[in-house]
Protein backbone atom coordinates (compact mmCIF):
# COMPACT_ATOMS: atom_id res chain seq x y z
CA UNK A 1 0.00 0.00 0.00
CA UNK A 2 1.53 3.83 -0.96
CA UNK A 3 1.76 5.94 2.06
CA UNK A 4 1.57 9.97 1.04
CA UNK A 5 5.21 11.24 2.02
CA UNK A 6 3.57 14.72 3.34
CA UNK A 7 0.96 13.26 5.86
CA UNK A 8 1.78 9.78 6.18
CA UNK A 9 -1.95 8.58 5.26
CA UNK A 10 -1.85 5.23 3.48
CA UNK A 11 -3.43 7.07 -0.24
CA UNK A 12 -5.88 3.86 -0.73
CA UNK A 13 -7.49 2.05 2.18
CA UNK A 14 -8.48 -1.45 2.08
CA UNK A 15 -11.88 -2.12 3.50
CA UNK A 16 -12.91 -5.79 4.20
CA UNK A 17 -16.69 -4.83 3.71
CA UNK A 18 -18.79 -3.31 0.72
CA UNK A 19 -20.19 0.21 2.33
CA UNK A 20 -22.64 0.07 -0.55
CA UNK A 21 -24.26 -3.34 1.17
CA UNK A 22 -23.06 -2.47 4.73
CA UNK A 23 -25.79 -3.85 7.41
CA UNK A 24 -25.02 -0.41 9.93
CA UNK A 25 -27.16 2.23 8.17
CA UNK A 26 -24.97 4.89 9.77
CA UNK A 27 -21.96 3.50 8.72
CA UNK A 28 -23.92 3.47 4.84
CA UNK A 29 -24.29 7.19 5.57
CA UNK A 30 -20.76 7.53 6.19
CA UNK A 31 -19.90 6.31 2.51
CA UNK A 32 -22.46 8.22 0.59
CA UNK A 33 -20.86 11.70 2.08
CA UNK A 34 -18.03 12.98 0.80
CA UNK A 35 -16.32 14.53 3.51
CA UNK A 36 -17.20 11.98 6.24
CA UNK A 37 -16.07 9.50 3.96
CA UNK A 38 -13.05 10.93 4.12
CA UNK A 39 -12.56 11.49 7.56
CA UNK A 40 -13.77 7.99 8.32
CA UNK A 41 -10.98 6.37 5.77
CA UNK A 42 -8.38 8.95 7.07
CA UNK A 43 -9.07 8.36 11.35
CA UNK A 44 -9.77 4.56 10.90
CA UNK A 45 -6.17 3.87 10.10
CA UNK A 46 -4.32 4.96 13.16
CA UNK A 47 -6.64 4.67 15.17
CA UNK A 48 -8.44 2.12 17.12
CA UNK A 49 -12.46 2.73 17.16
CA UNK A 50 -15.47 1.60 19.18
CA UNK A 51 -19.03 0.34 17.79
CA UNK A 52 -20.05 4.31 17.97
CA UNK A 53 -17.39 5.47 15.52
CA UNK A 54 -19.33 6.04 12.46
CA UNK A 55 -21.71 8.17 14.41
CA UNK A 56 -18.47 10.02 15.80
CA UNK A 57 -17.59 10.22 11.91
CA UNK A 58 -20.92 12.11 10.69
CA UNK A 59 -21.44 14.62 13.82
CA UNK A 60 -17.77 16.06 13.10
CA UNK A 61 -18.03 15.51 9.32
CA UNK A 62 -20.92 17.89 9.68
CA UNK A 63 -19.06 20.22 11.38
CA UNK A 64 -16.39 20.47 8.72
CA UNK A 65 -19.43 20.63 5.93
CA UNK A 66 -20.68 24.00 8.25
CA UNK A 67 -17.39 25.36 8.43
CA UNK A 68 -14.76 24.59 5.93
CA UNK A 69 -12.00 24.80 8.16
CA UNK A 70 -8.71 26.30 6.53
CA UNK A 71 -6.68 25.89 9.14
CA UNK A 72 -5.38 23.37 11.30
CA UNK A 73 -6.73 25.11 14.63
CA UNK A 74 -10.16 25.24 12.95
CA UNK A 75 -10.55 21.89 11.94
CA UNK A 76 -9.49 20.51 15.22
CA UNK A 77 -12.02 22.79 16.75
CA UNK A 78 -14.42 20.76 14.28
CA UNK A 79 -13.38 17.57 17.06
CA UNK A 80 -13.93 19.04 20.03
CA UNK A 81 -17.08 17.69 22.20
CA UNK A 82 -19.31 20.79 22.72
CA UNK A 83 -16.70 23.54 23.49
CA UNK A 84 -14.62 21.21 25.64
CA UNK A 85 -11.49 18.46 24.80
CA UNK A 86 -10.39 16.57 27.02
CA UNK A 87 -6.59 17.44 27.52
CA UNK A 88 -5.45 14.16 27.21
CA UNK A 89 -6.42 13.28 23.28
CA UNK A 90 -5.70 17.06 22.24
CA UNK A 91 -2.11 16.33 21.16
CA UNK A 92 -3.84 13.71 19.13
CA UNK A 93 -6.21 15.52 17.60
CA UNK A 94 -3.60 18.28 16.79
CA UNK A 95 -1.30 16.02 14.82
CA UNK A 96 -4.11 14.26 13.42
CA UNK A 97 -5.54 17.60 11.95
CA UNK A 98 -1.76 18.79 10.98
CA UNK A 99 -1.66 15.67 8.62
CA UNK A 100 -5.67 15.70 7.44
CA UNK A 101 -6.14 19.32 6.34
CA UNK A 102 -5.12 18.82 3.22
CA UNK A 103 -7.83 15.93 2.25
CA UNK A 104 -10.15 18.28 3.96
CA UNK A 105 -9.13 21.57 1.45
CA UNK A 106 -9.11 19.66 -1.53
CA UNK A 107 -5.45 19.58 -2.14
CA UNK A 108 -5.59 15.43 -1.28
CA UNK A 109 -7.94 13.05 -1.86
CA UNK A 110 -8.43 9.73 -0.29
CA UNK A 111 -9.38 5.91 -2.11
CA UNK A 112 -10.11 2.83 -0.80
CA UNK A 113 -11.14 -0.93 -2.34
CA UNK A 114 -13.12 -3.62 -1.16
CA UNK A 115 -11.56 -6.63 -1.11
CA UNK A 116 -14.34 -9.48 0.05
CA UNK A 117 -14.96 -13.26 -0.40
CA UNK A 118 -11.51 -12.96 -2.60
CA UNK A 119 -13.01 -9.89 -4.84
CA UNK A 120 -11.67 -6.71 -5.28
CA UNK A 121 -13.63 -3.39 -6.40
CA UNK A 122 -11.77 -0.45 -6.69
CA UNK A 123 -13.11 2.55 -5.84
Amino acid sequence: MKVNDATGFCEEMVLYFNPADCDDPITAVVFRLPVARTLYLLWRQGHIVSQHFSLAVLEIAYRIVETHPPTVEQLAACFRIGTYTPDFIRPDVQRFCERALPYFTGELTMGFRVECRGEEEDN
